[in-house]
């Protein structure tokens, strides 16, 4: 055989070898893109869920900060009543000590009457 003869097996070689790249590489690239396609898909659902967590997230911190408010509000009216209480408490007390007070004034005033009548 000589190089003409052979000439057509190279050529022949030469496109089955790059067909069979050309078909090898398709199948990869194809696999990646399914690939590419399931983690696209898988990530969106998790972006989904996050999102989804993250407006959980919002109310719950807009409730609390609801709550926050409210029982800031209730600690205010409680200080406040109870700053009233004491208050009236002290009102109180001191009215029964000027009464007192008025009654010793008088009692005194009595004494000493009586004792200014007794040394005449």
């Amino acid at each position: 055989m000589n190089i003409k003869n052979k000439y057509p097996i190279f050529i022949l070689c030469f496109l089955v070898f790059i067909f069979a790249g050309c078909a090898k590489e398709q199948v990869p690239s194809t696999r990646q893109a399914r690939l590419v396609a399931s983690e696209n898909l898988e990530l969106k659902e998790q972006i989904k869920k996050l999102n989804a967590q993250i407006e959980e997230l919002e109310k719950l911190y807009l409730e609390s900060q609801k709550e926050i408010e409210n029982l800031k509000e209730t600690s205010q009216q409680n200080v406040r009543q109870q700053v009233q209480e004491v208050l009236d408490n002290v009102l109180e007390q001191n009215e029964q000590l000027e009464t007192w007070l008025e009654t010793q004034r008088t009692q005194i005033a009595e004494l000493e009457r009586m004792l200014s009548e007794a040394s005449k």
